[in-house]
């Protein structure tokens, strides 16, 4: 699964990308309604993701992502220390105990660019996506 958050000063978007093993892909955009920082974000993406799965049954899921920040964090190289991001880790870390085998791995982002671009869709303006073109600053 690959995963991601995209910003913008007054919402937010995630998305994830799940590769099936038949060579498929099922891509998804998600809208957020609250305010989030970008590492909250990448938090929400993954986490979202993974409450996607508890509804496949997997055993095994690897996820890609090119923030580094919470793939340290999830793996202890680096500390949590903001309080906001304790409890998006502490229910991420939940989800990851799940599995019988799940990795997280850091990507450059150019291996990441279909959740990258699904993301951007999440943030623009809903008028945008449904009346046609438009700007988005």
């Amino acid at each position: 699964m690959y995963f991601d958050g995209a910003f913008q000063s007054d919402r937010g978007a995630s998305r994830v990308v799940f590769l099936i093993p038949d060579g498929g892909m099922i891509p998804l955009s998600f809208s957020l309604t609250e305010a989030f920082s970008r590492n909250e974000l990448e938090y929400q993406a993954l986490i979202i993701g993974l409450e996607i799965t508890q509804e496949l049954d997997l055993e095994q899921l690897n996820n890609f992502d090119d923030f580094e920040l919470v793939i340290w964090q999830l793996k202890g190289i680096y500390d949590v220390r903001k309080d906001t991001l304790k409890p998006d880790n502490d229910t991420t870390k939940s989800y990851m105990a799940q599995f019988d085998d799940f990795s997280l791995s850091h990507i450059p982002s150019r291996l990441n660019s279909q959740a990258d671009a699904l993301s951007k869709l999440g943030v623009l303006p809903f008028n945008c996506l449904h009346q046609g073109p438009c700007l988005s600053g």
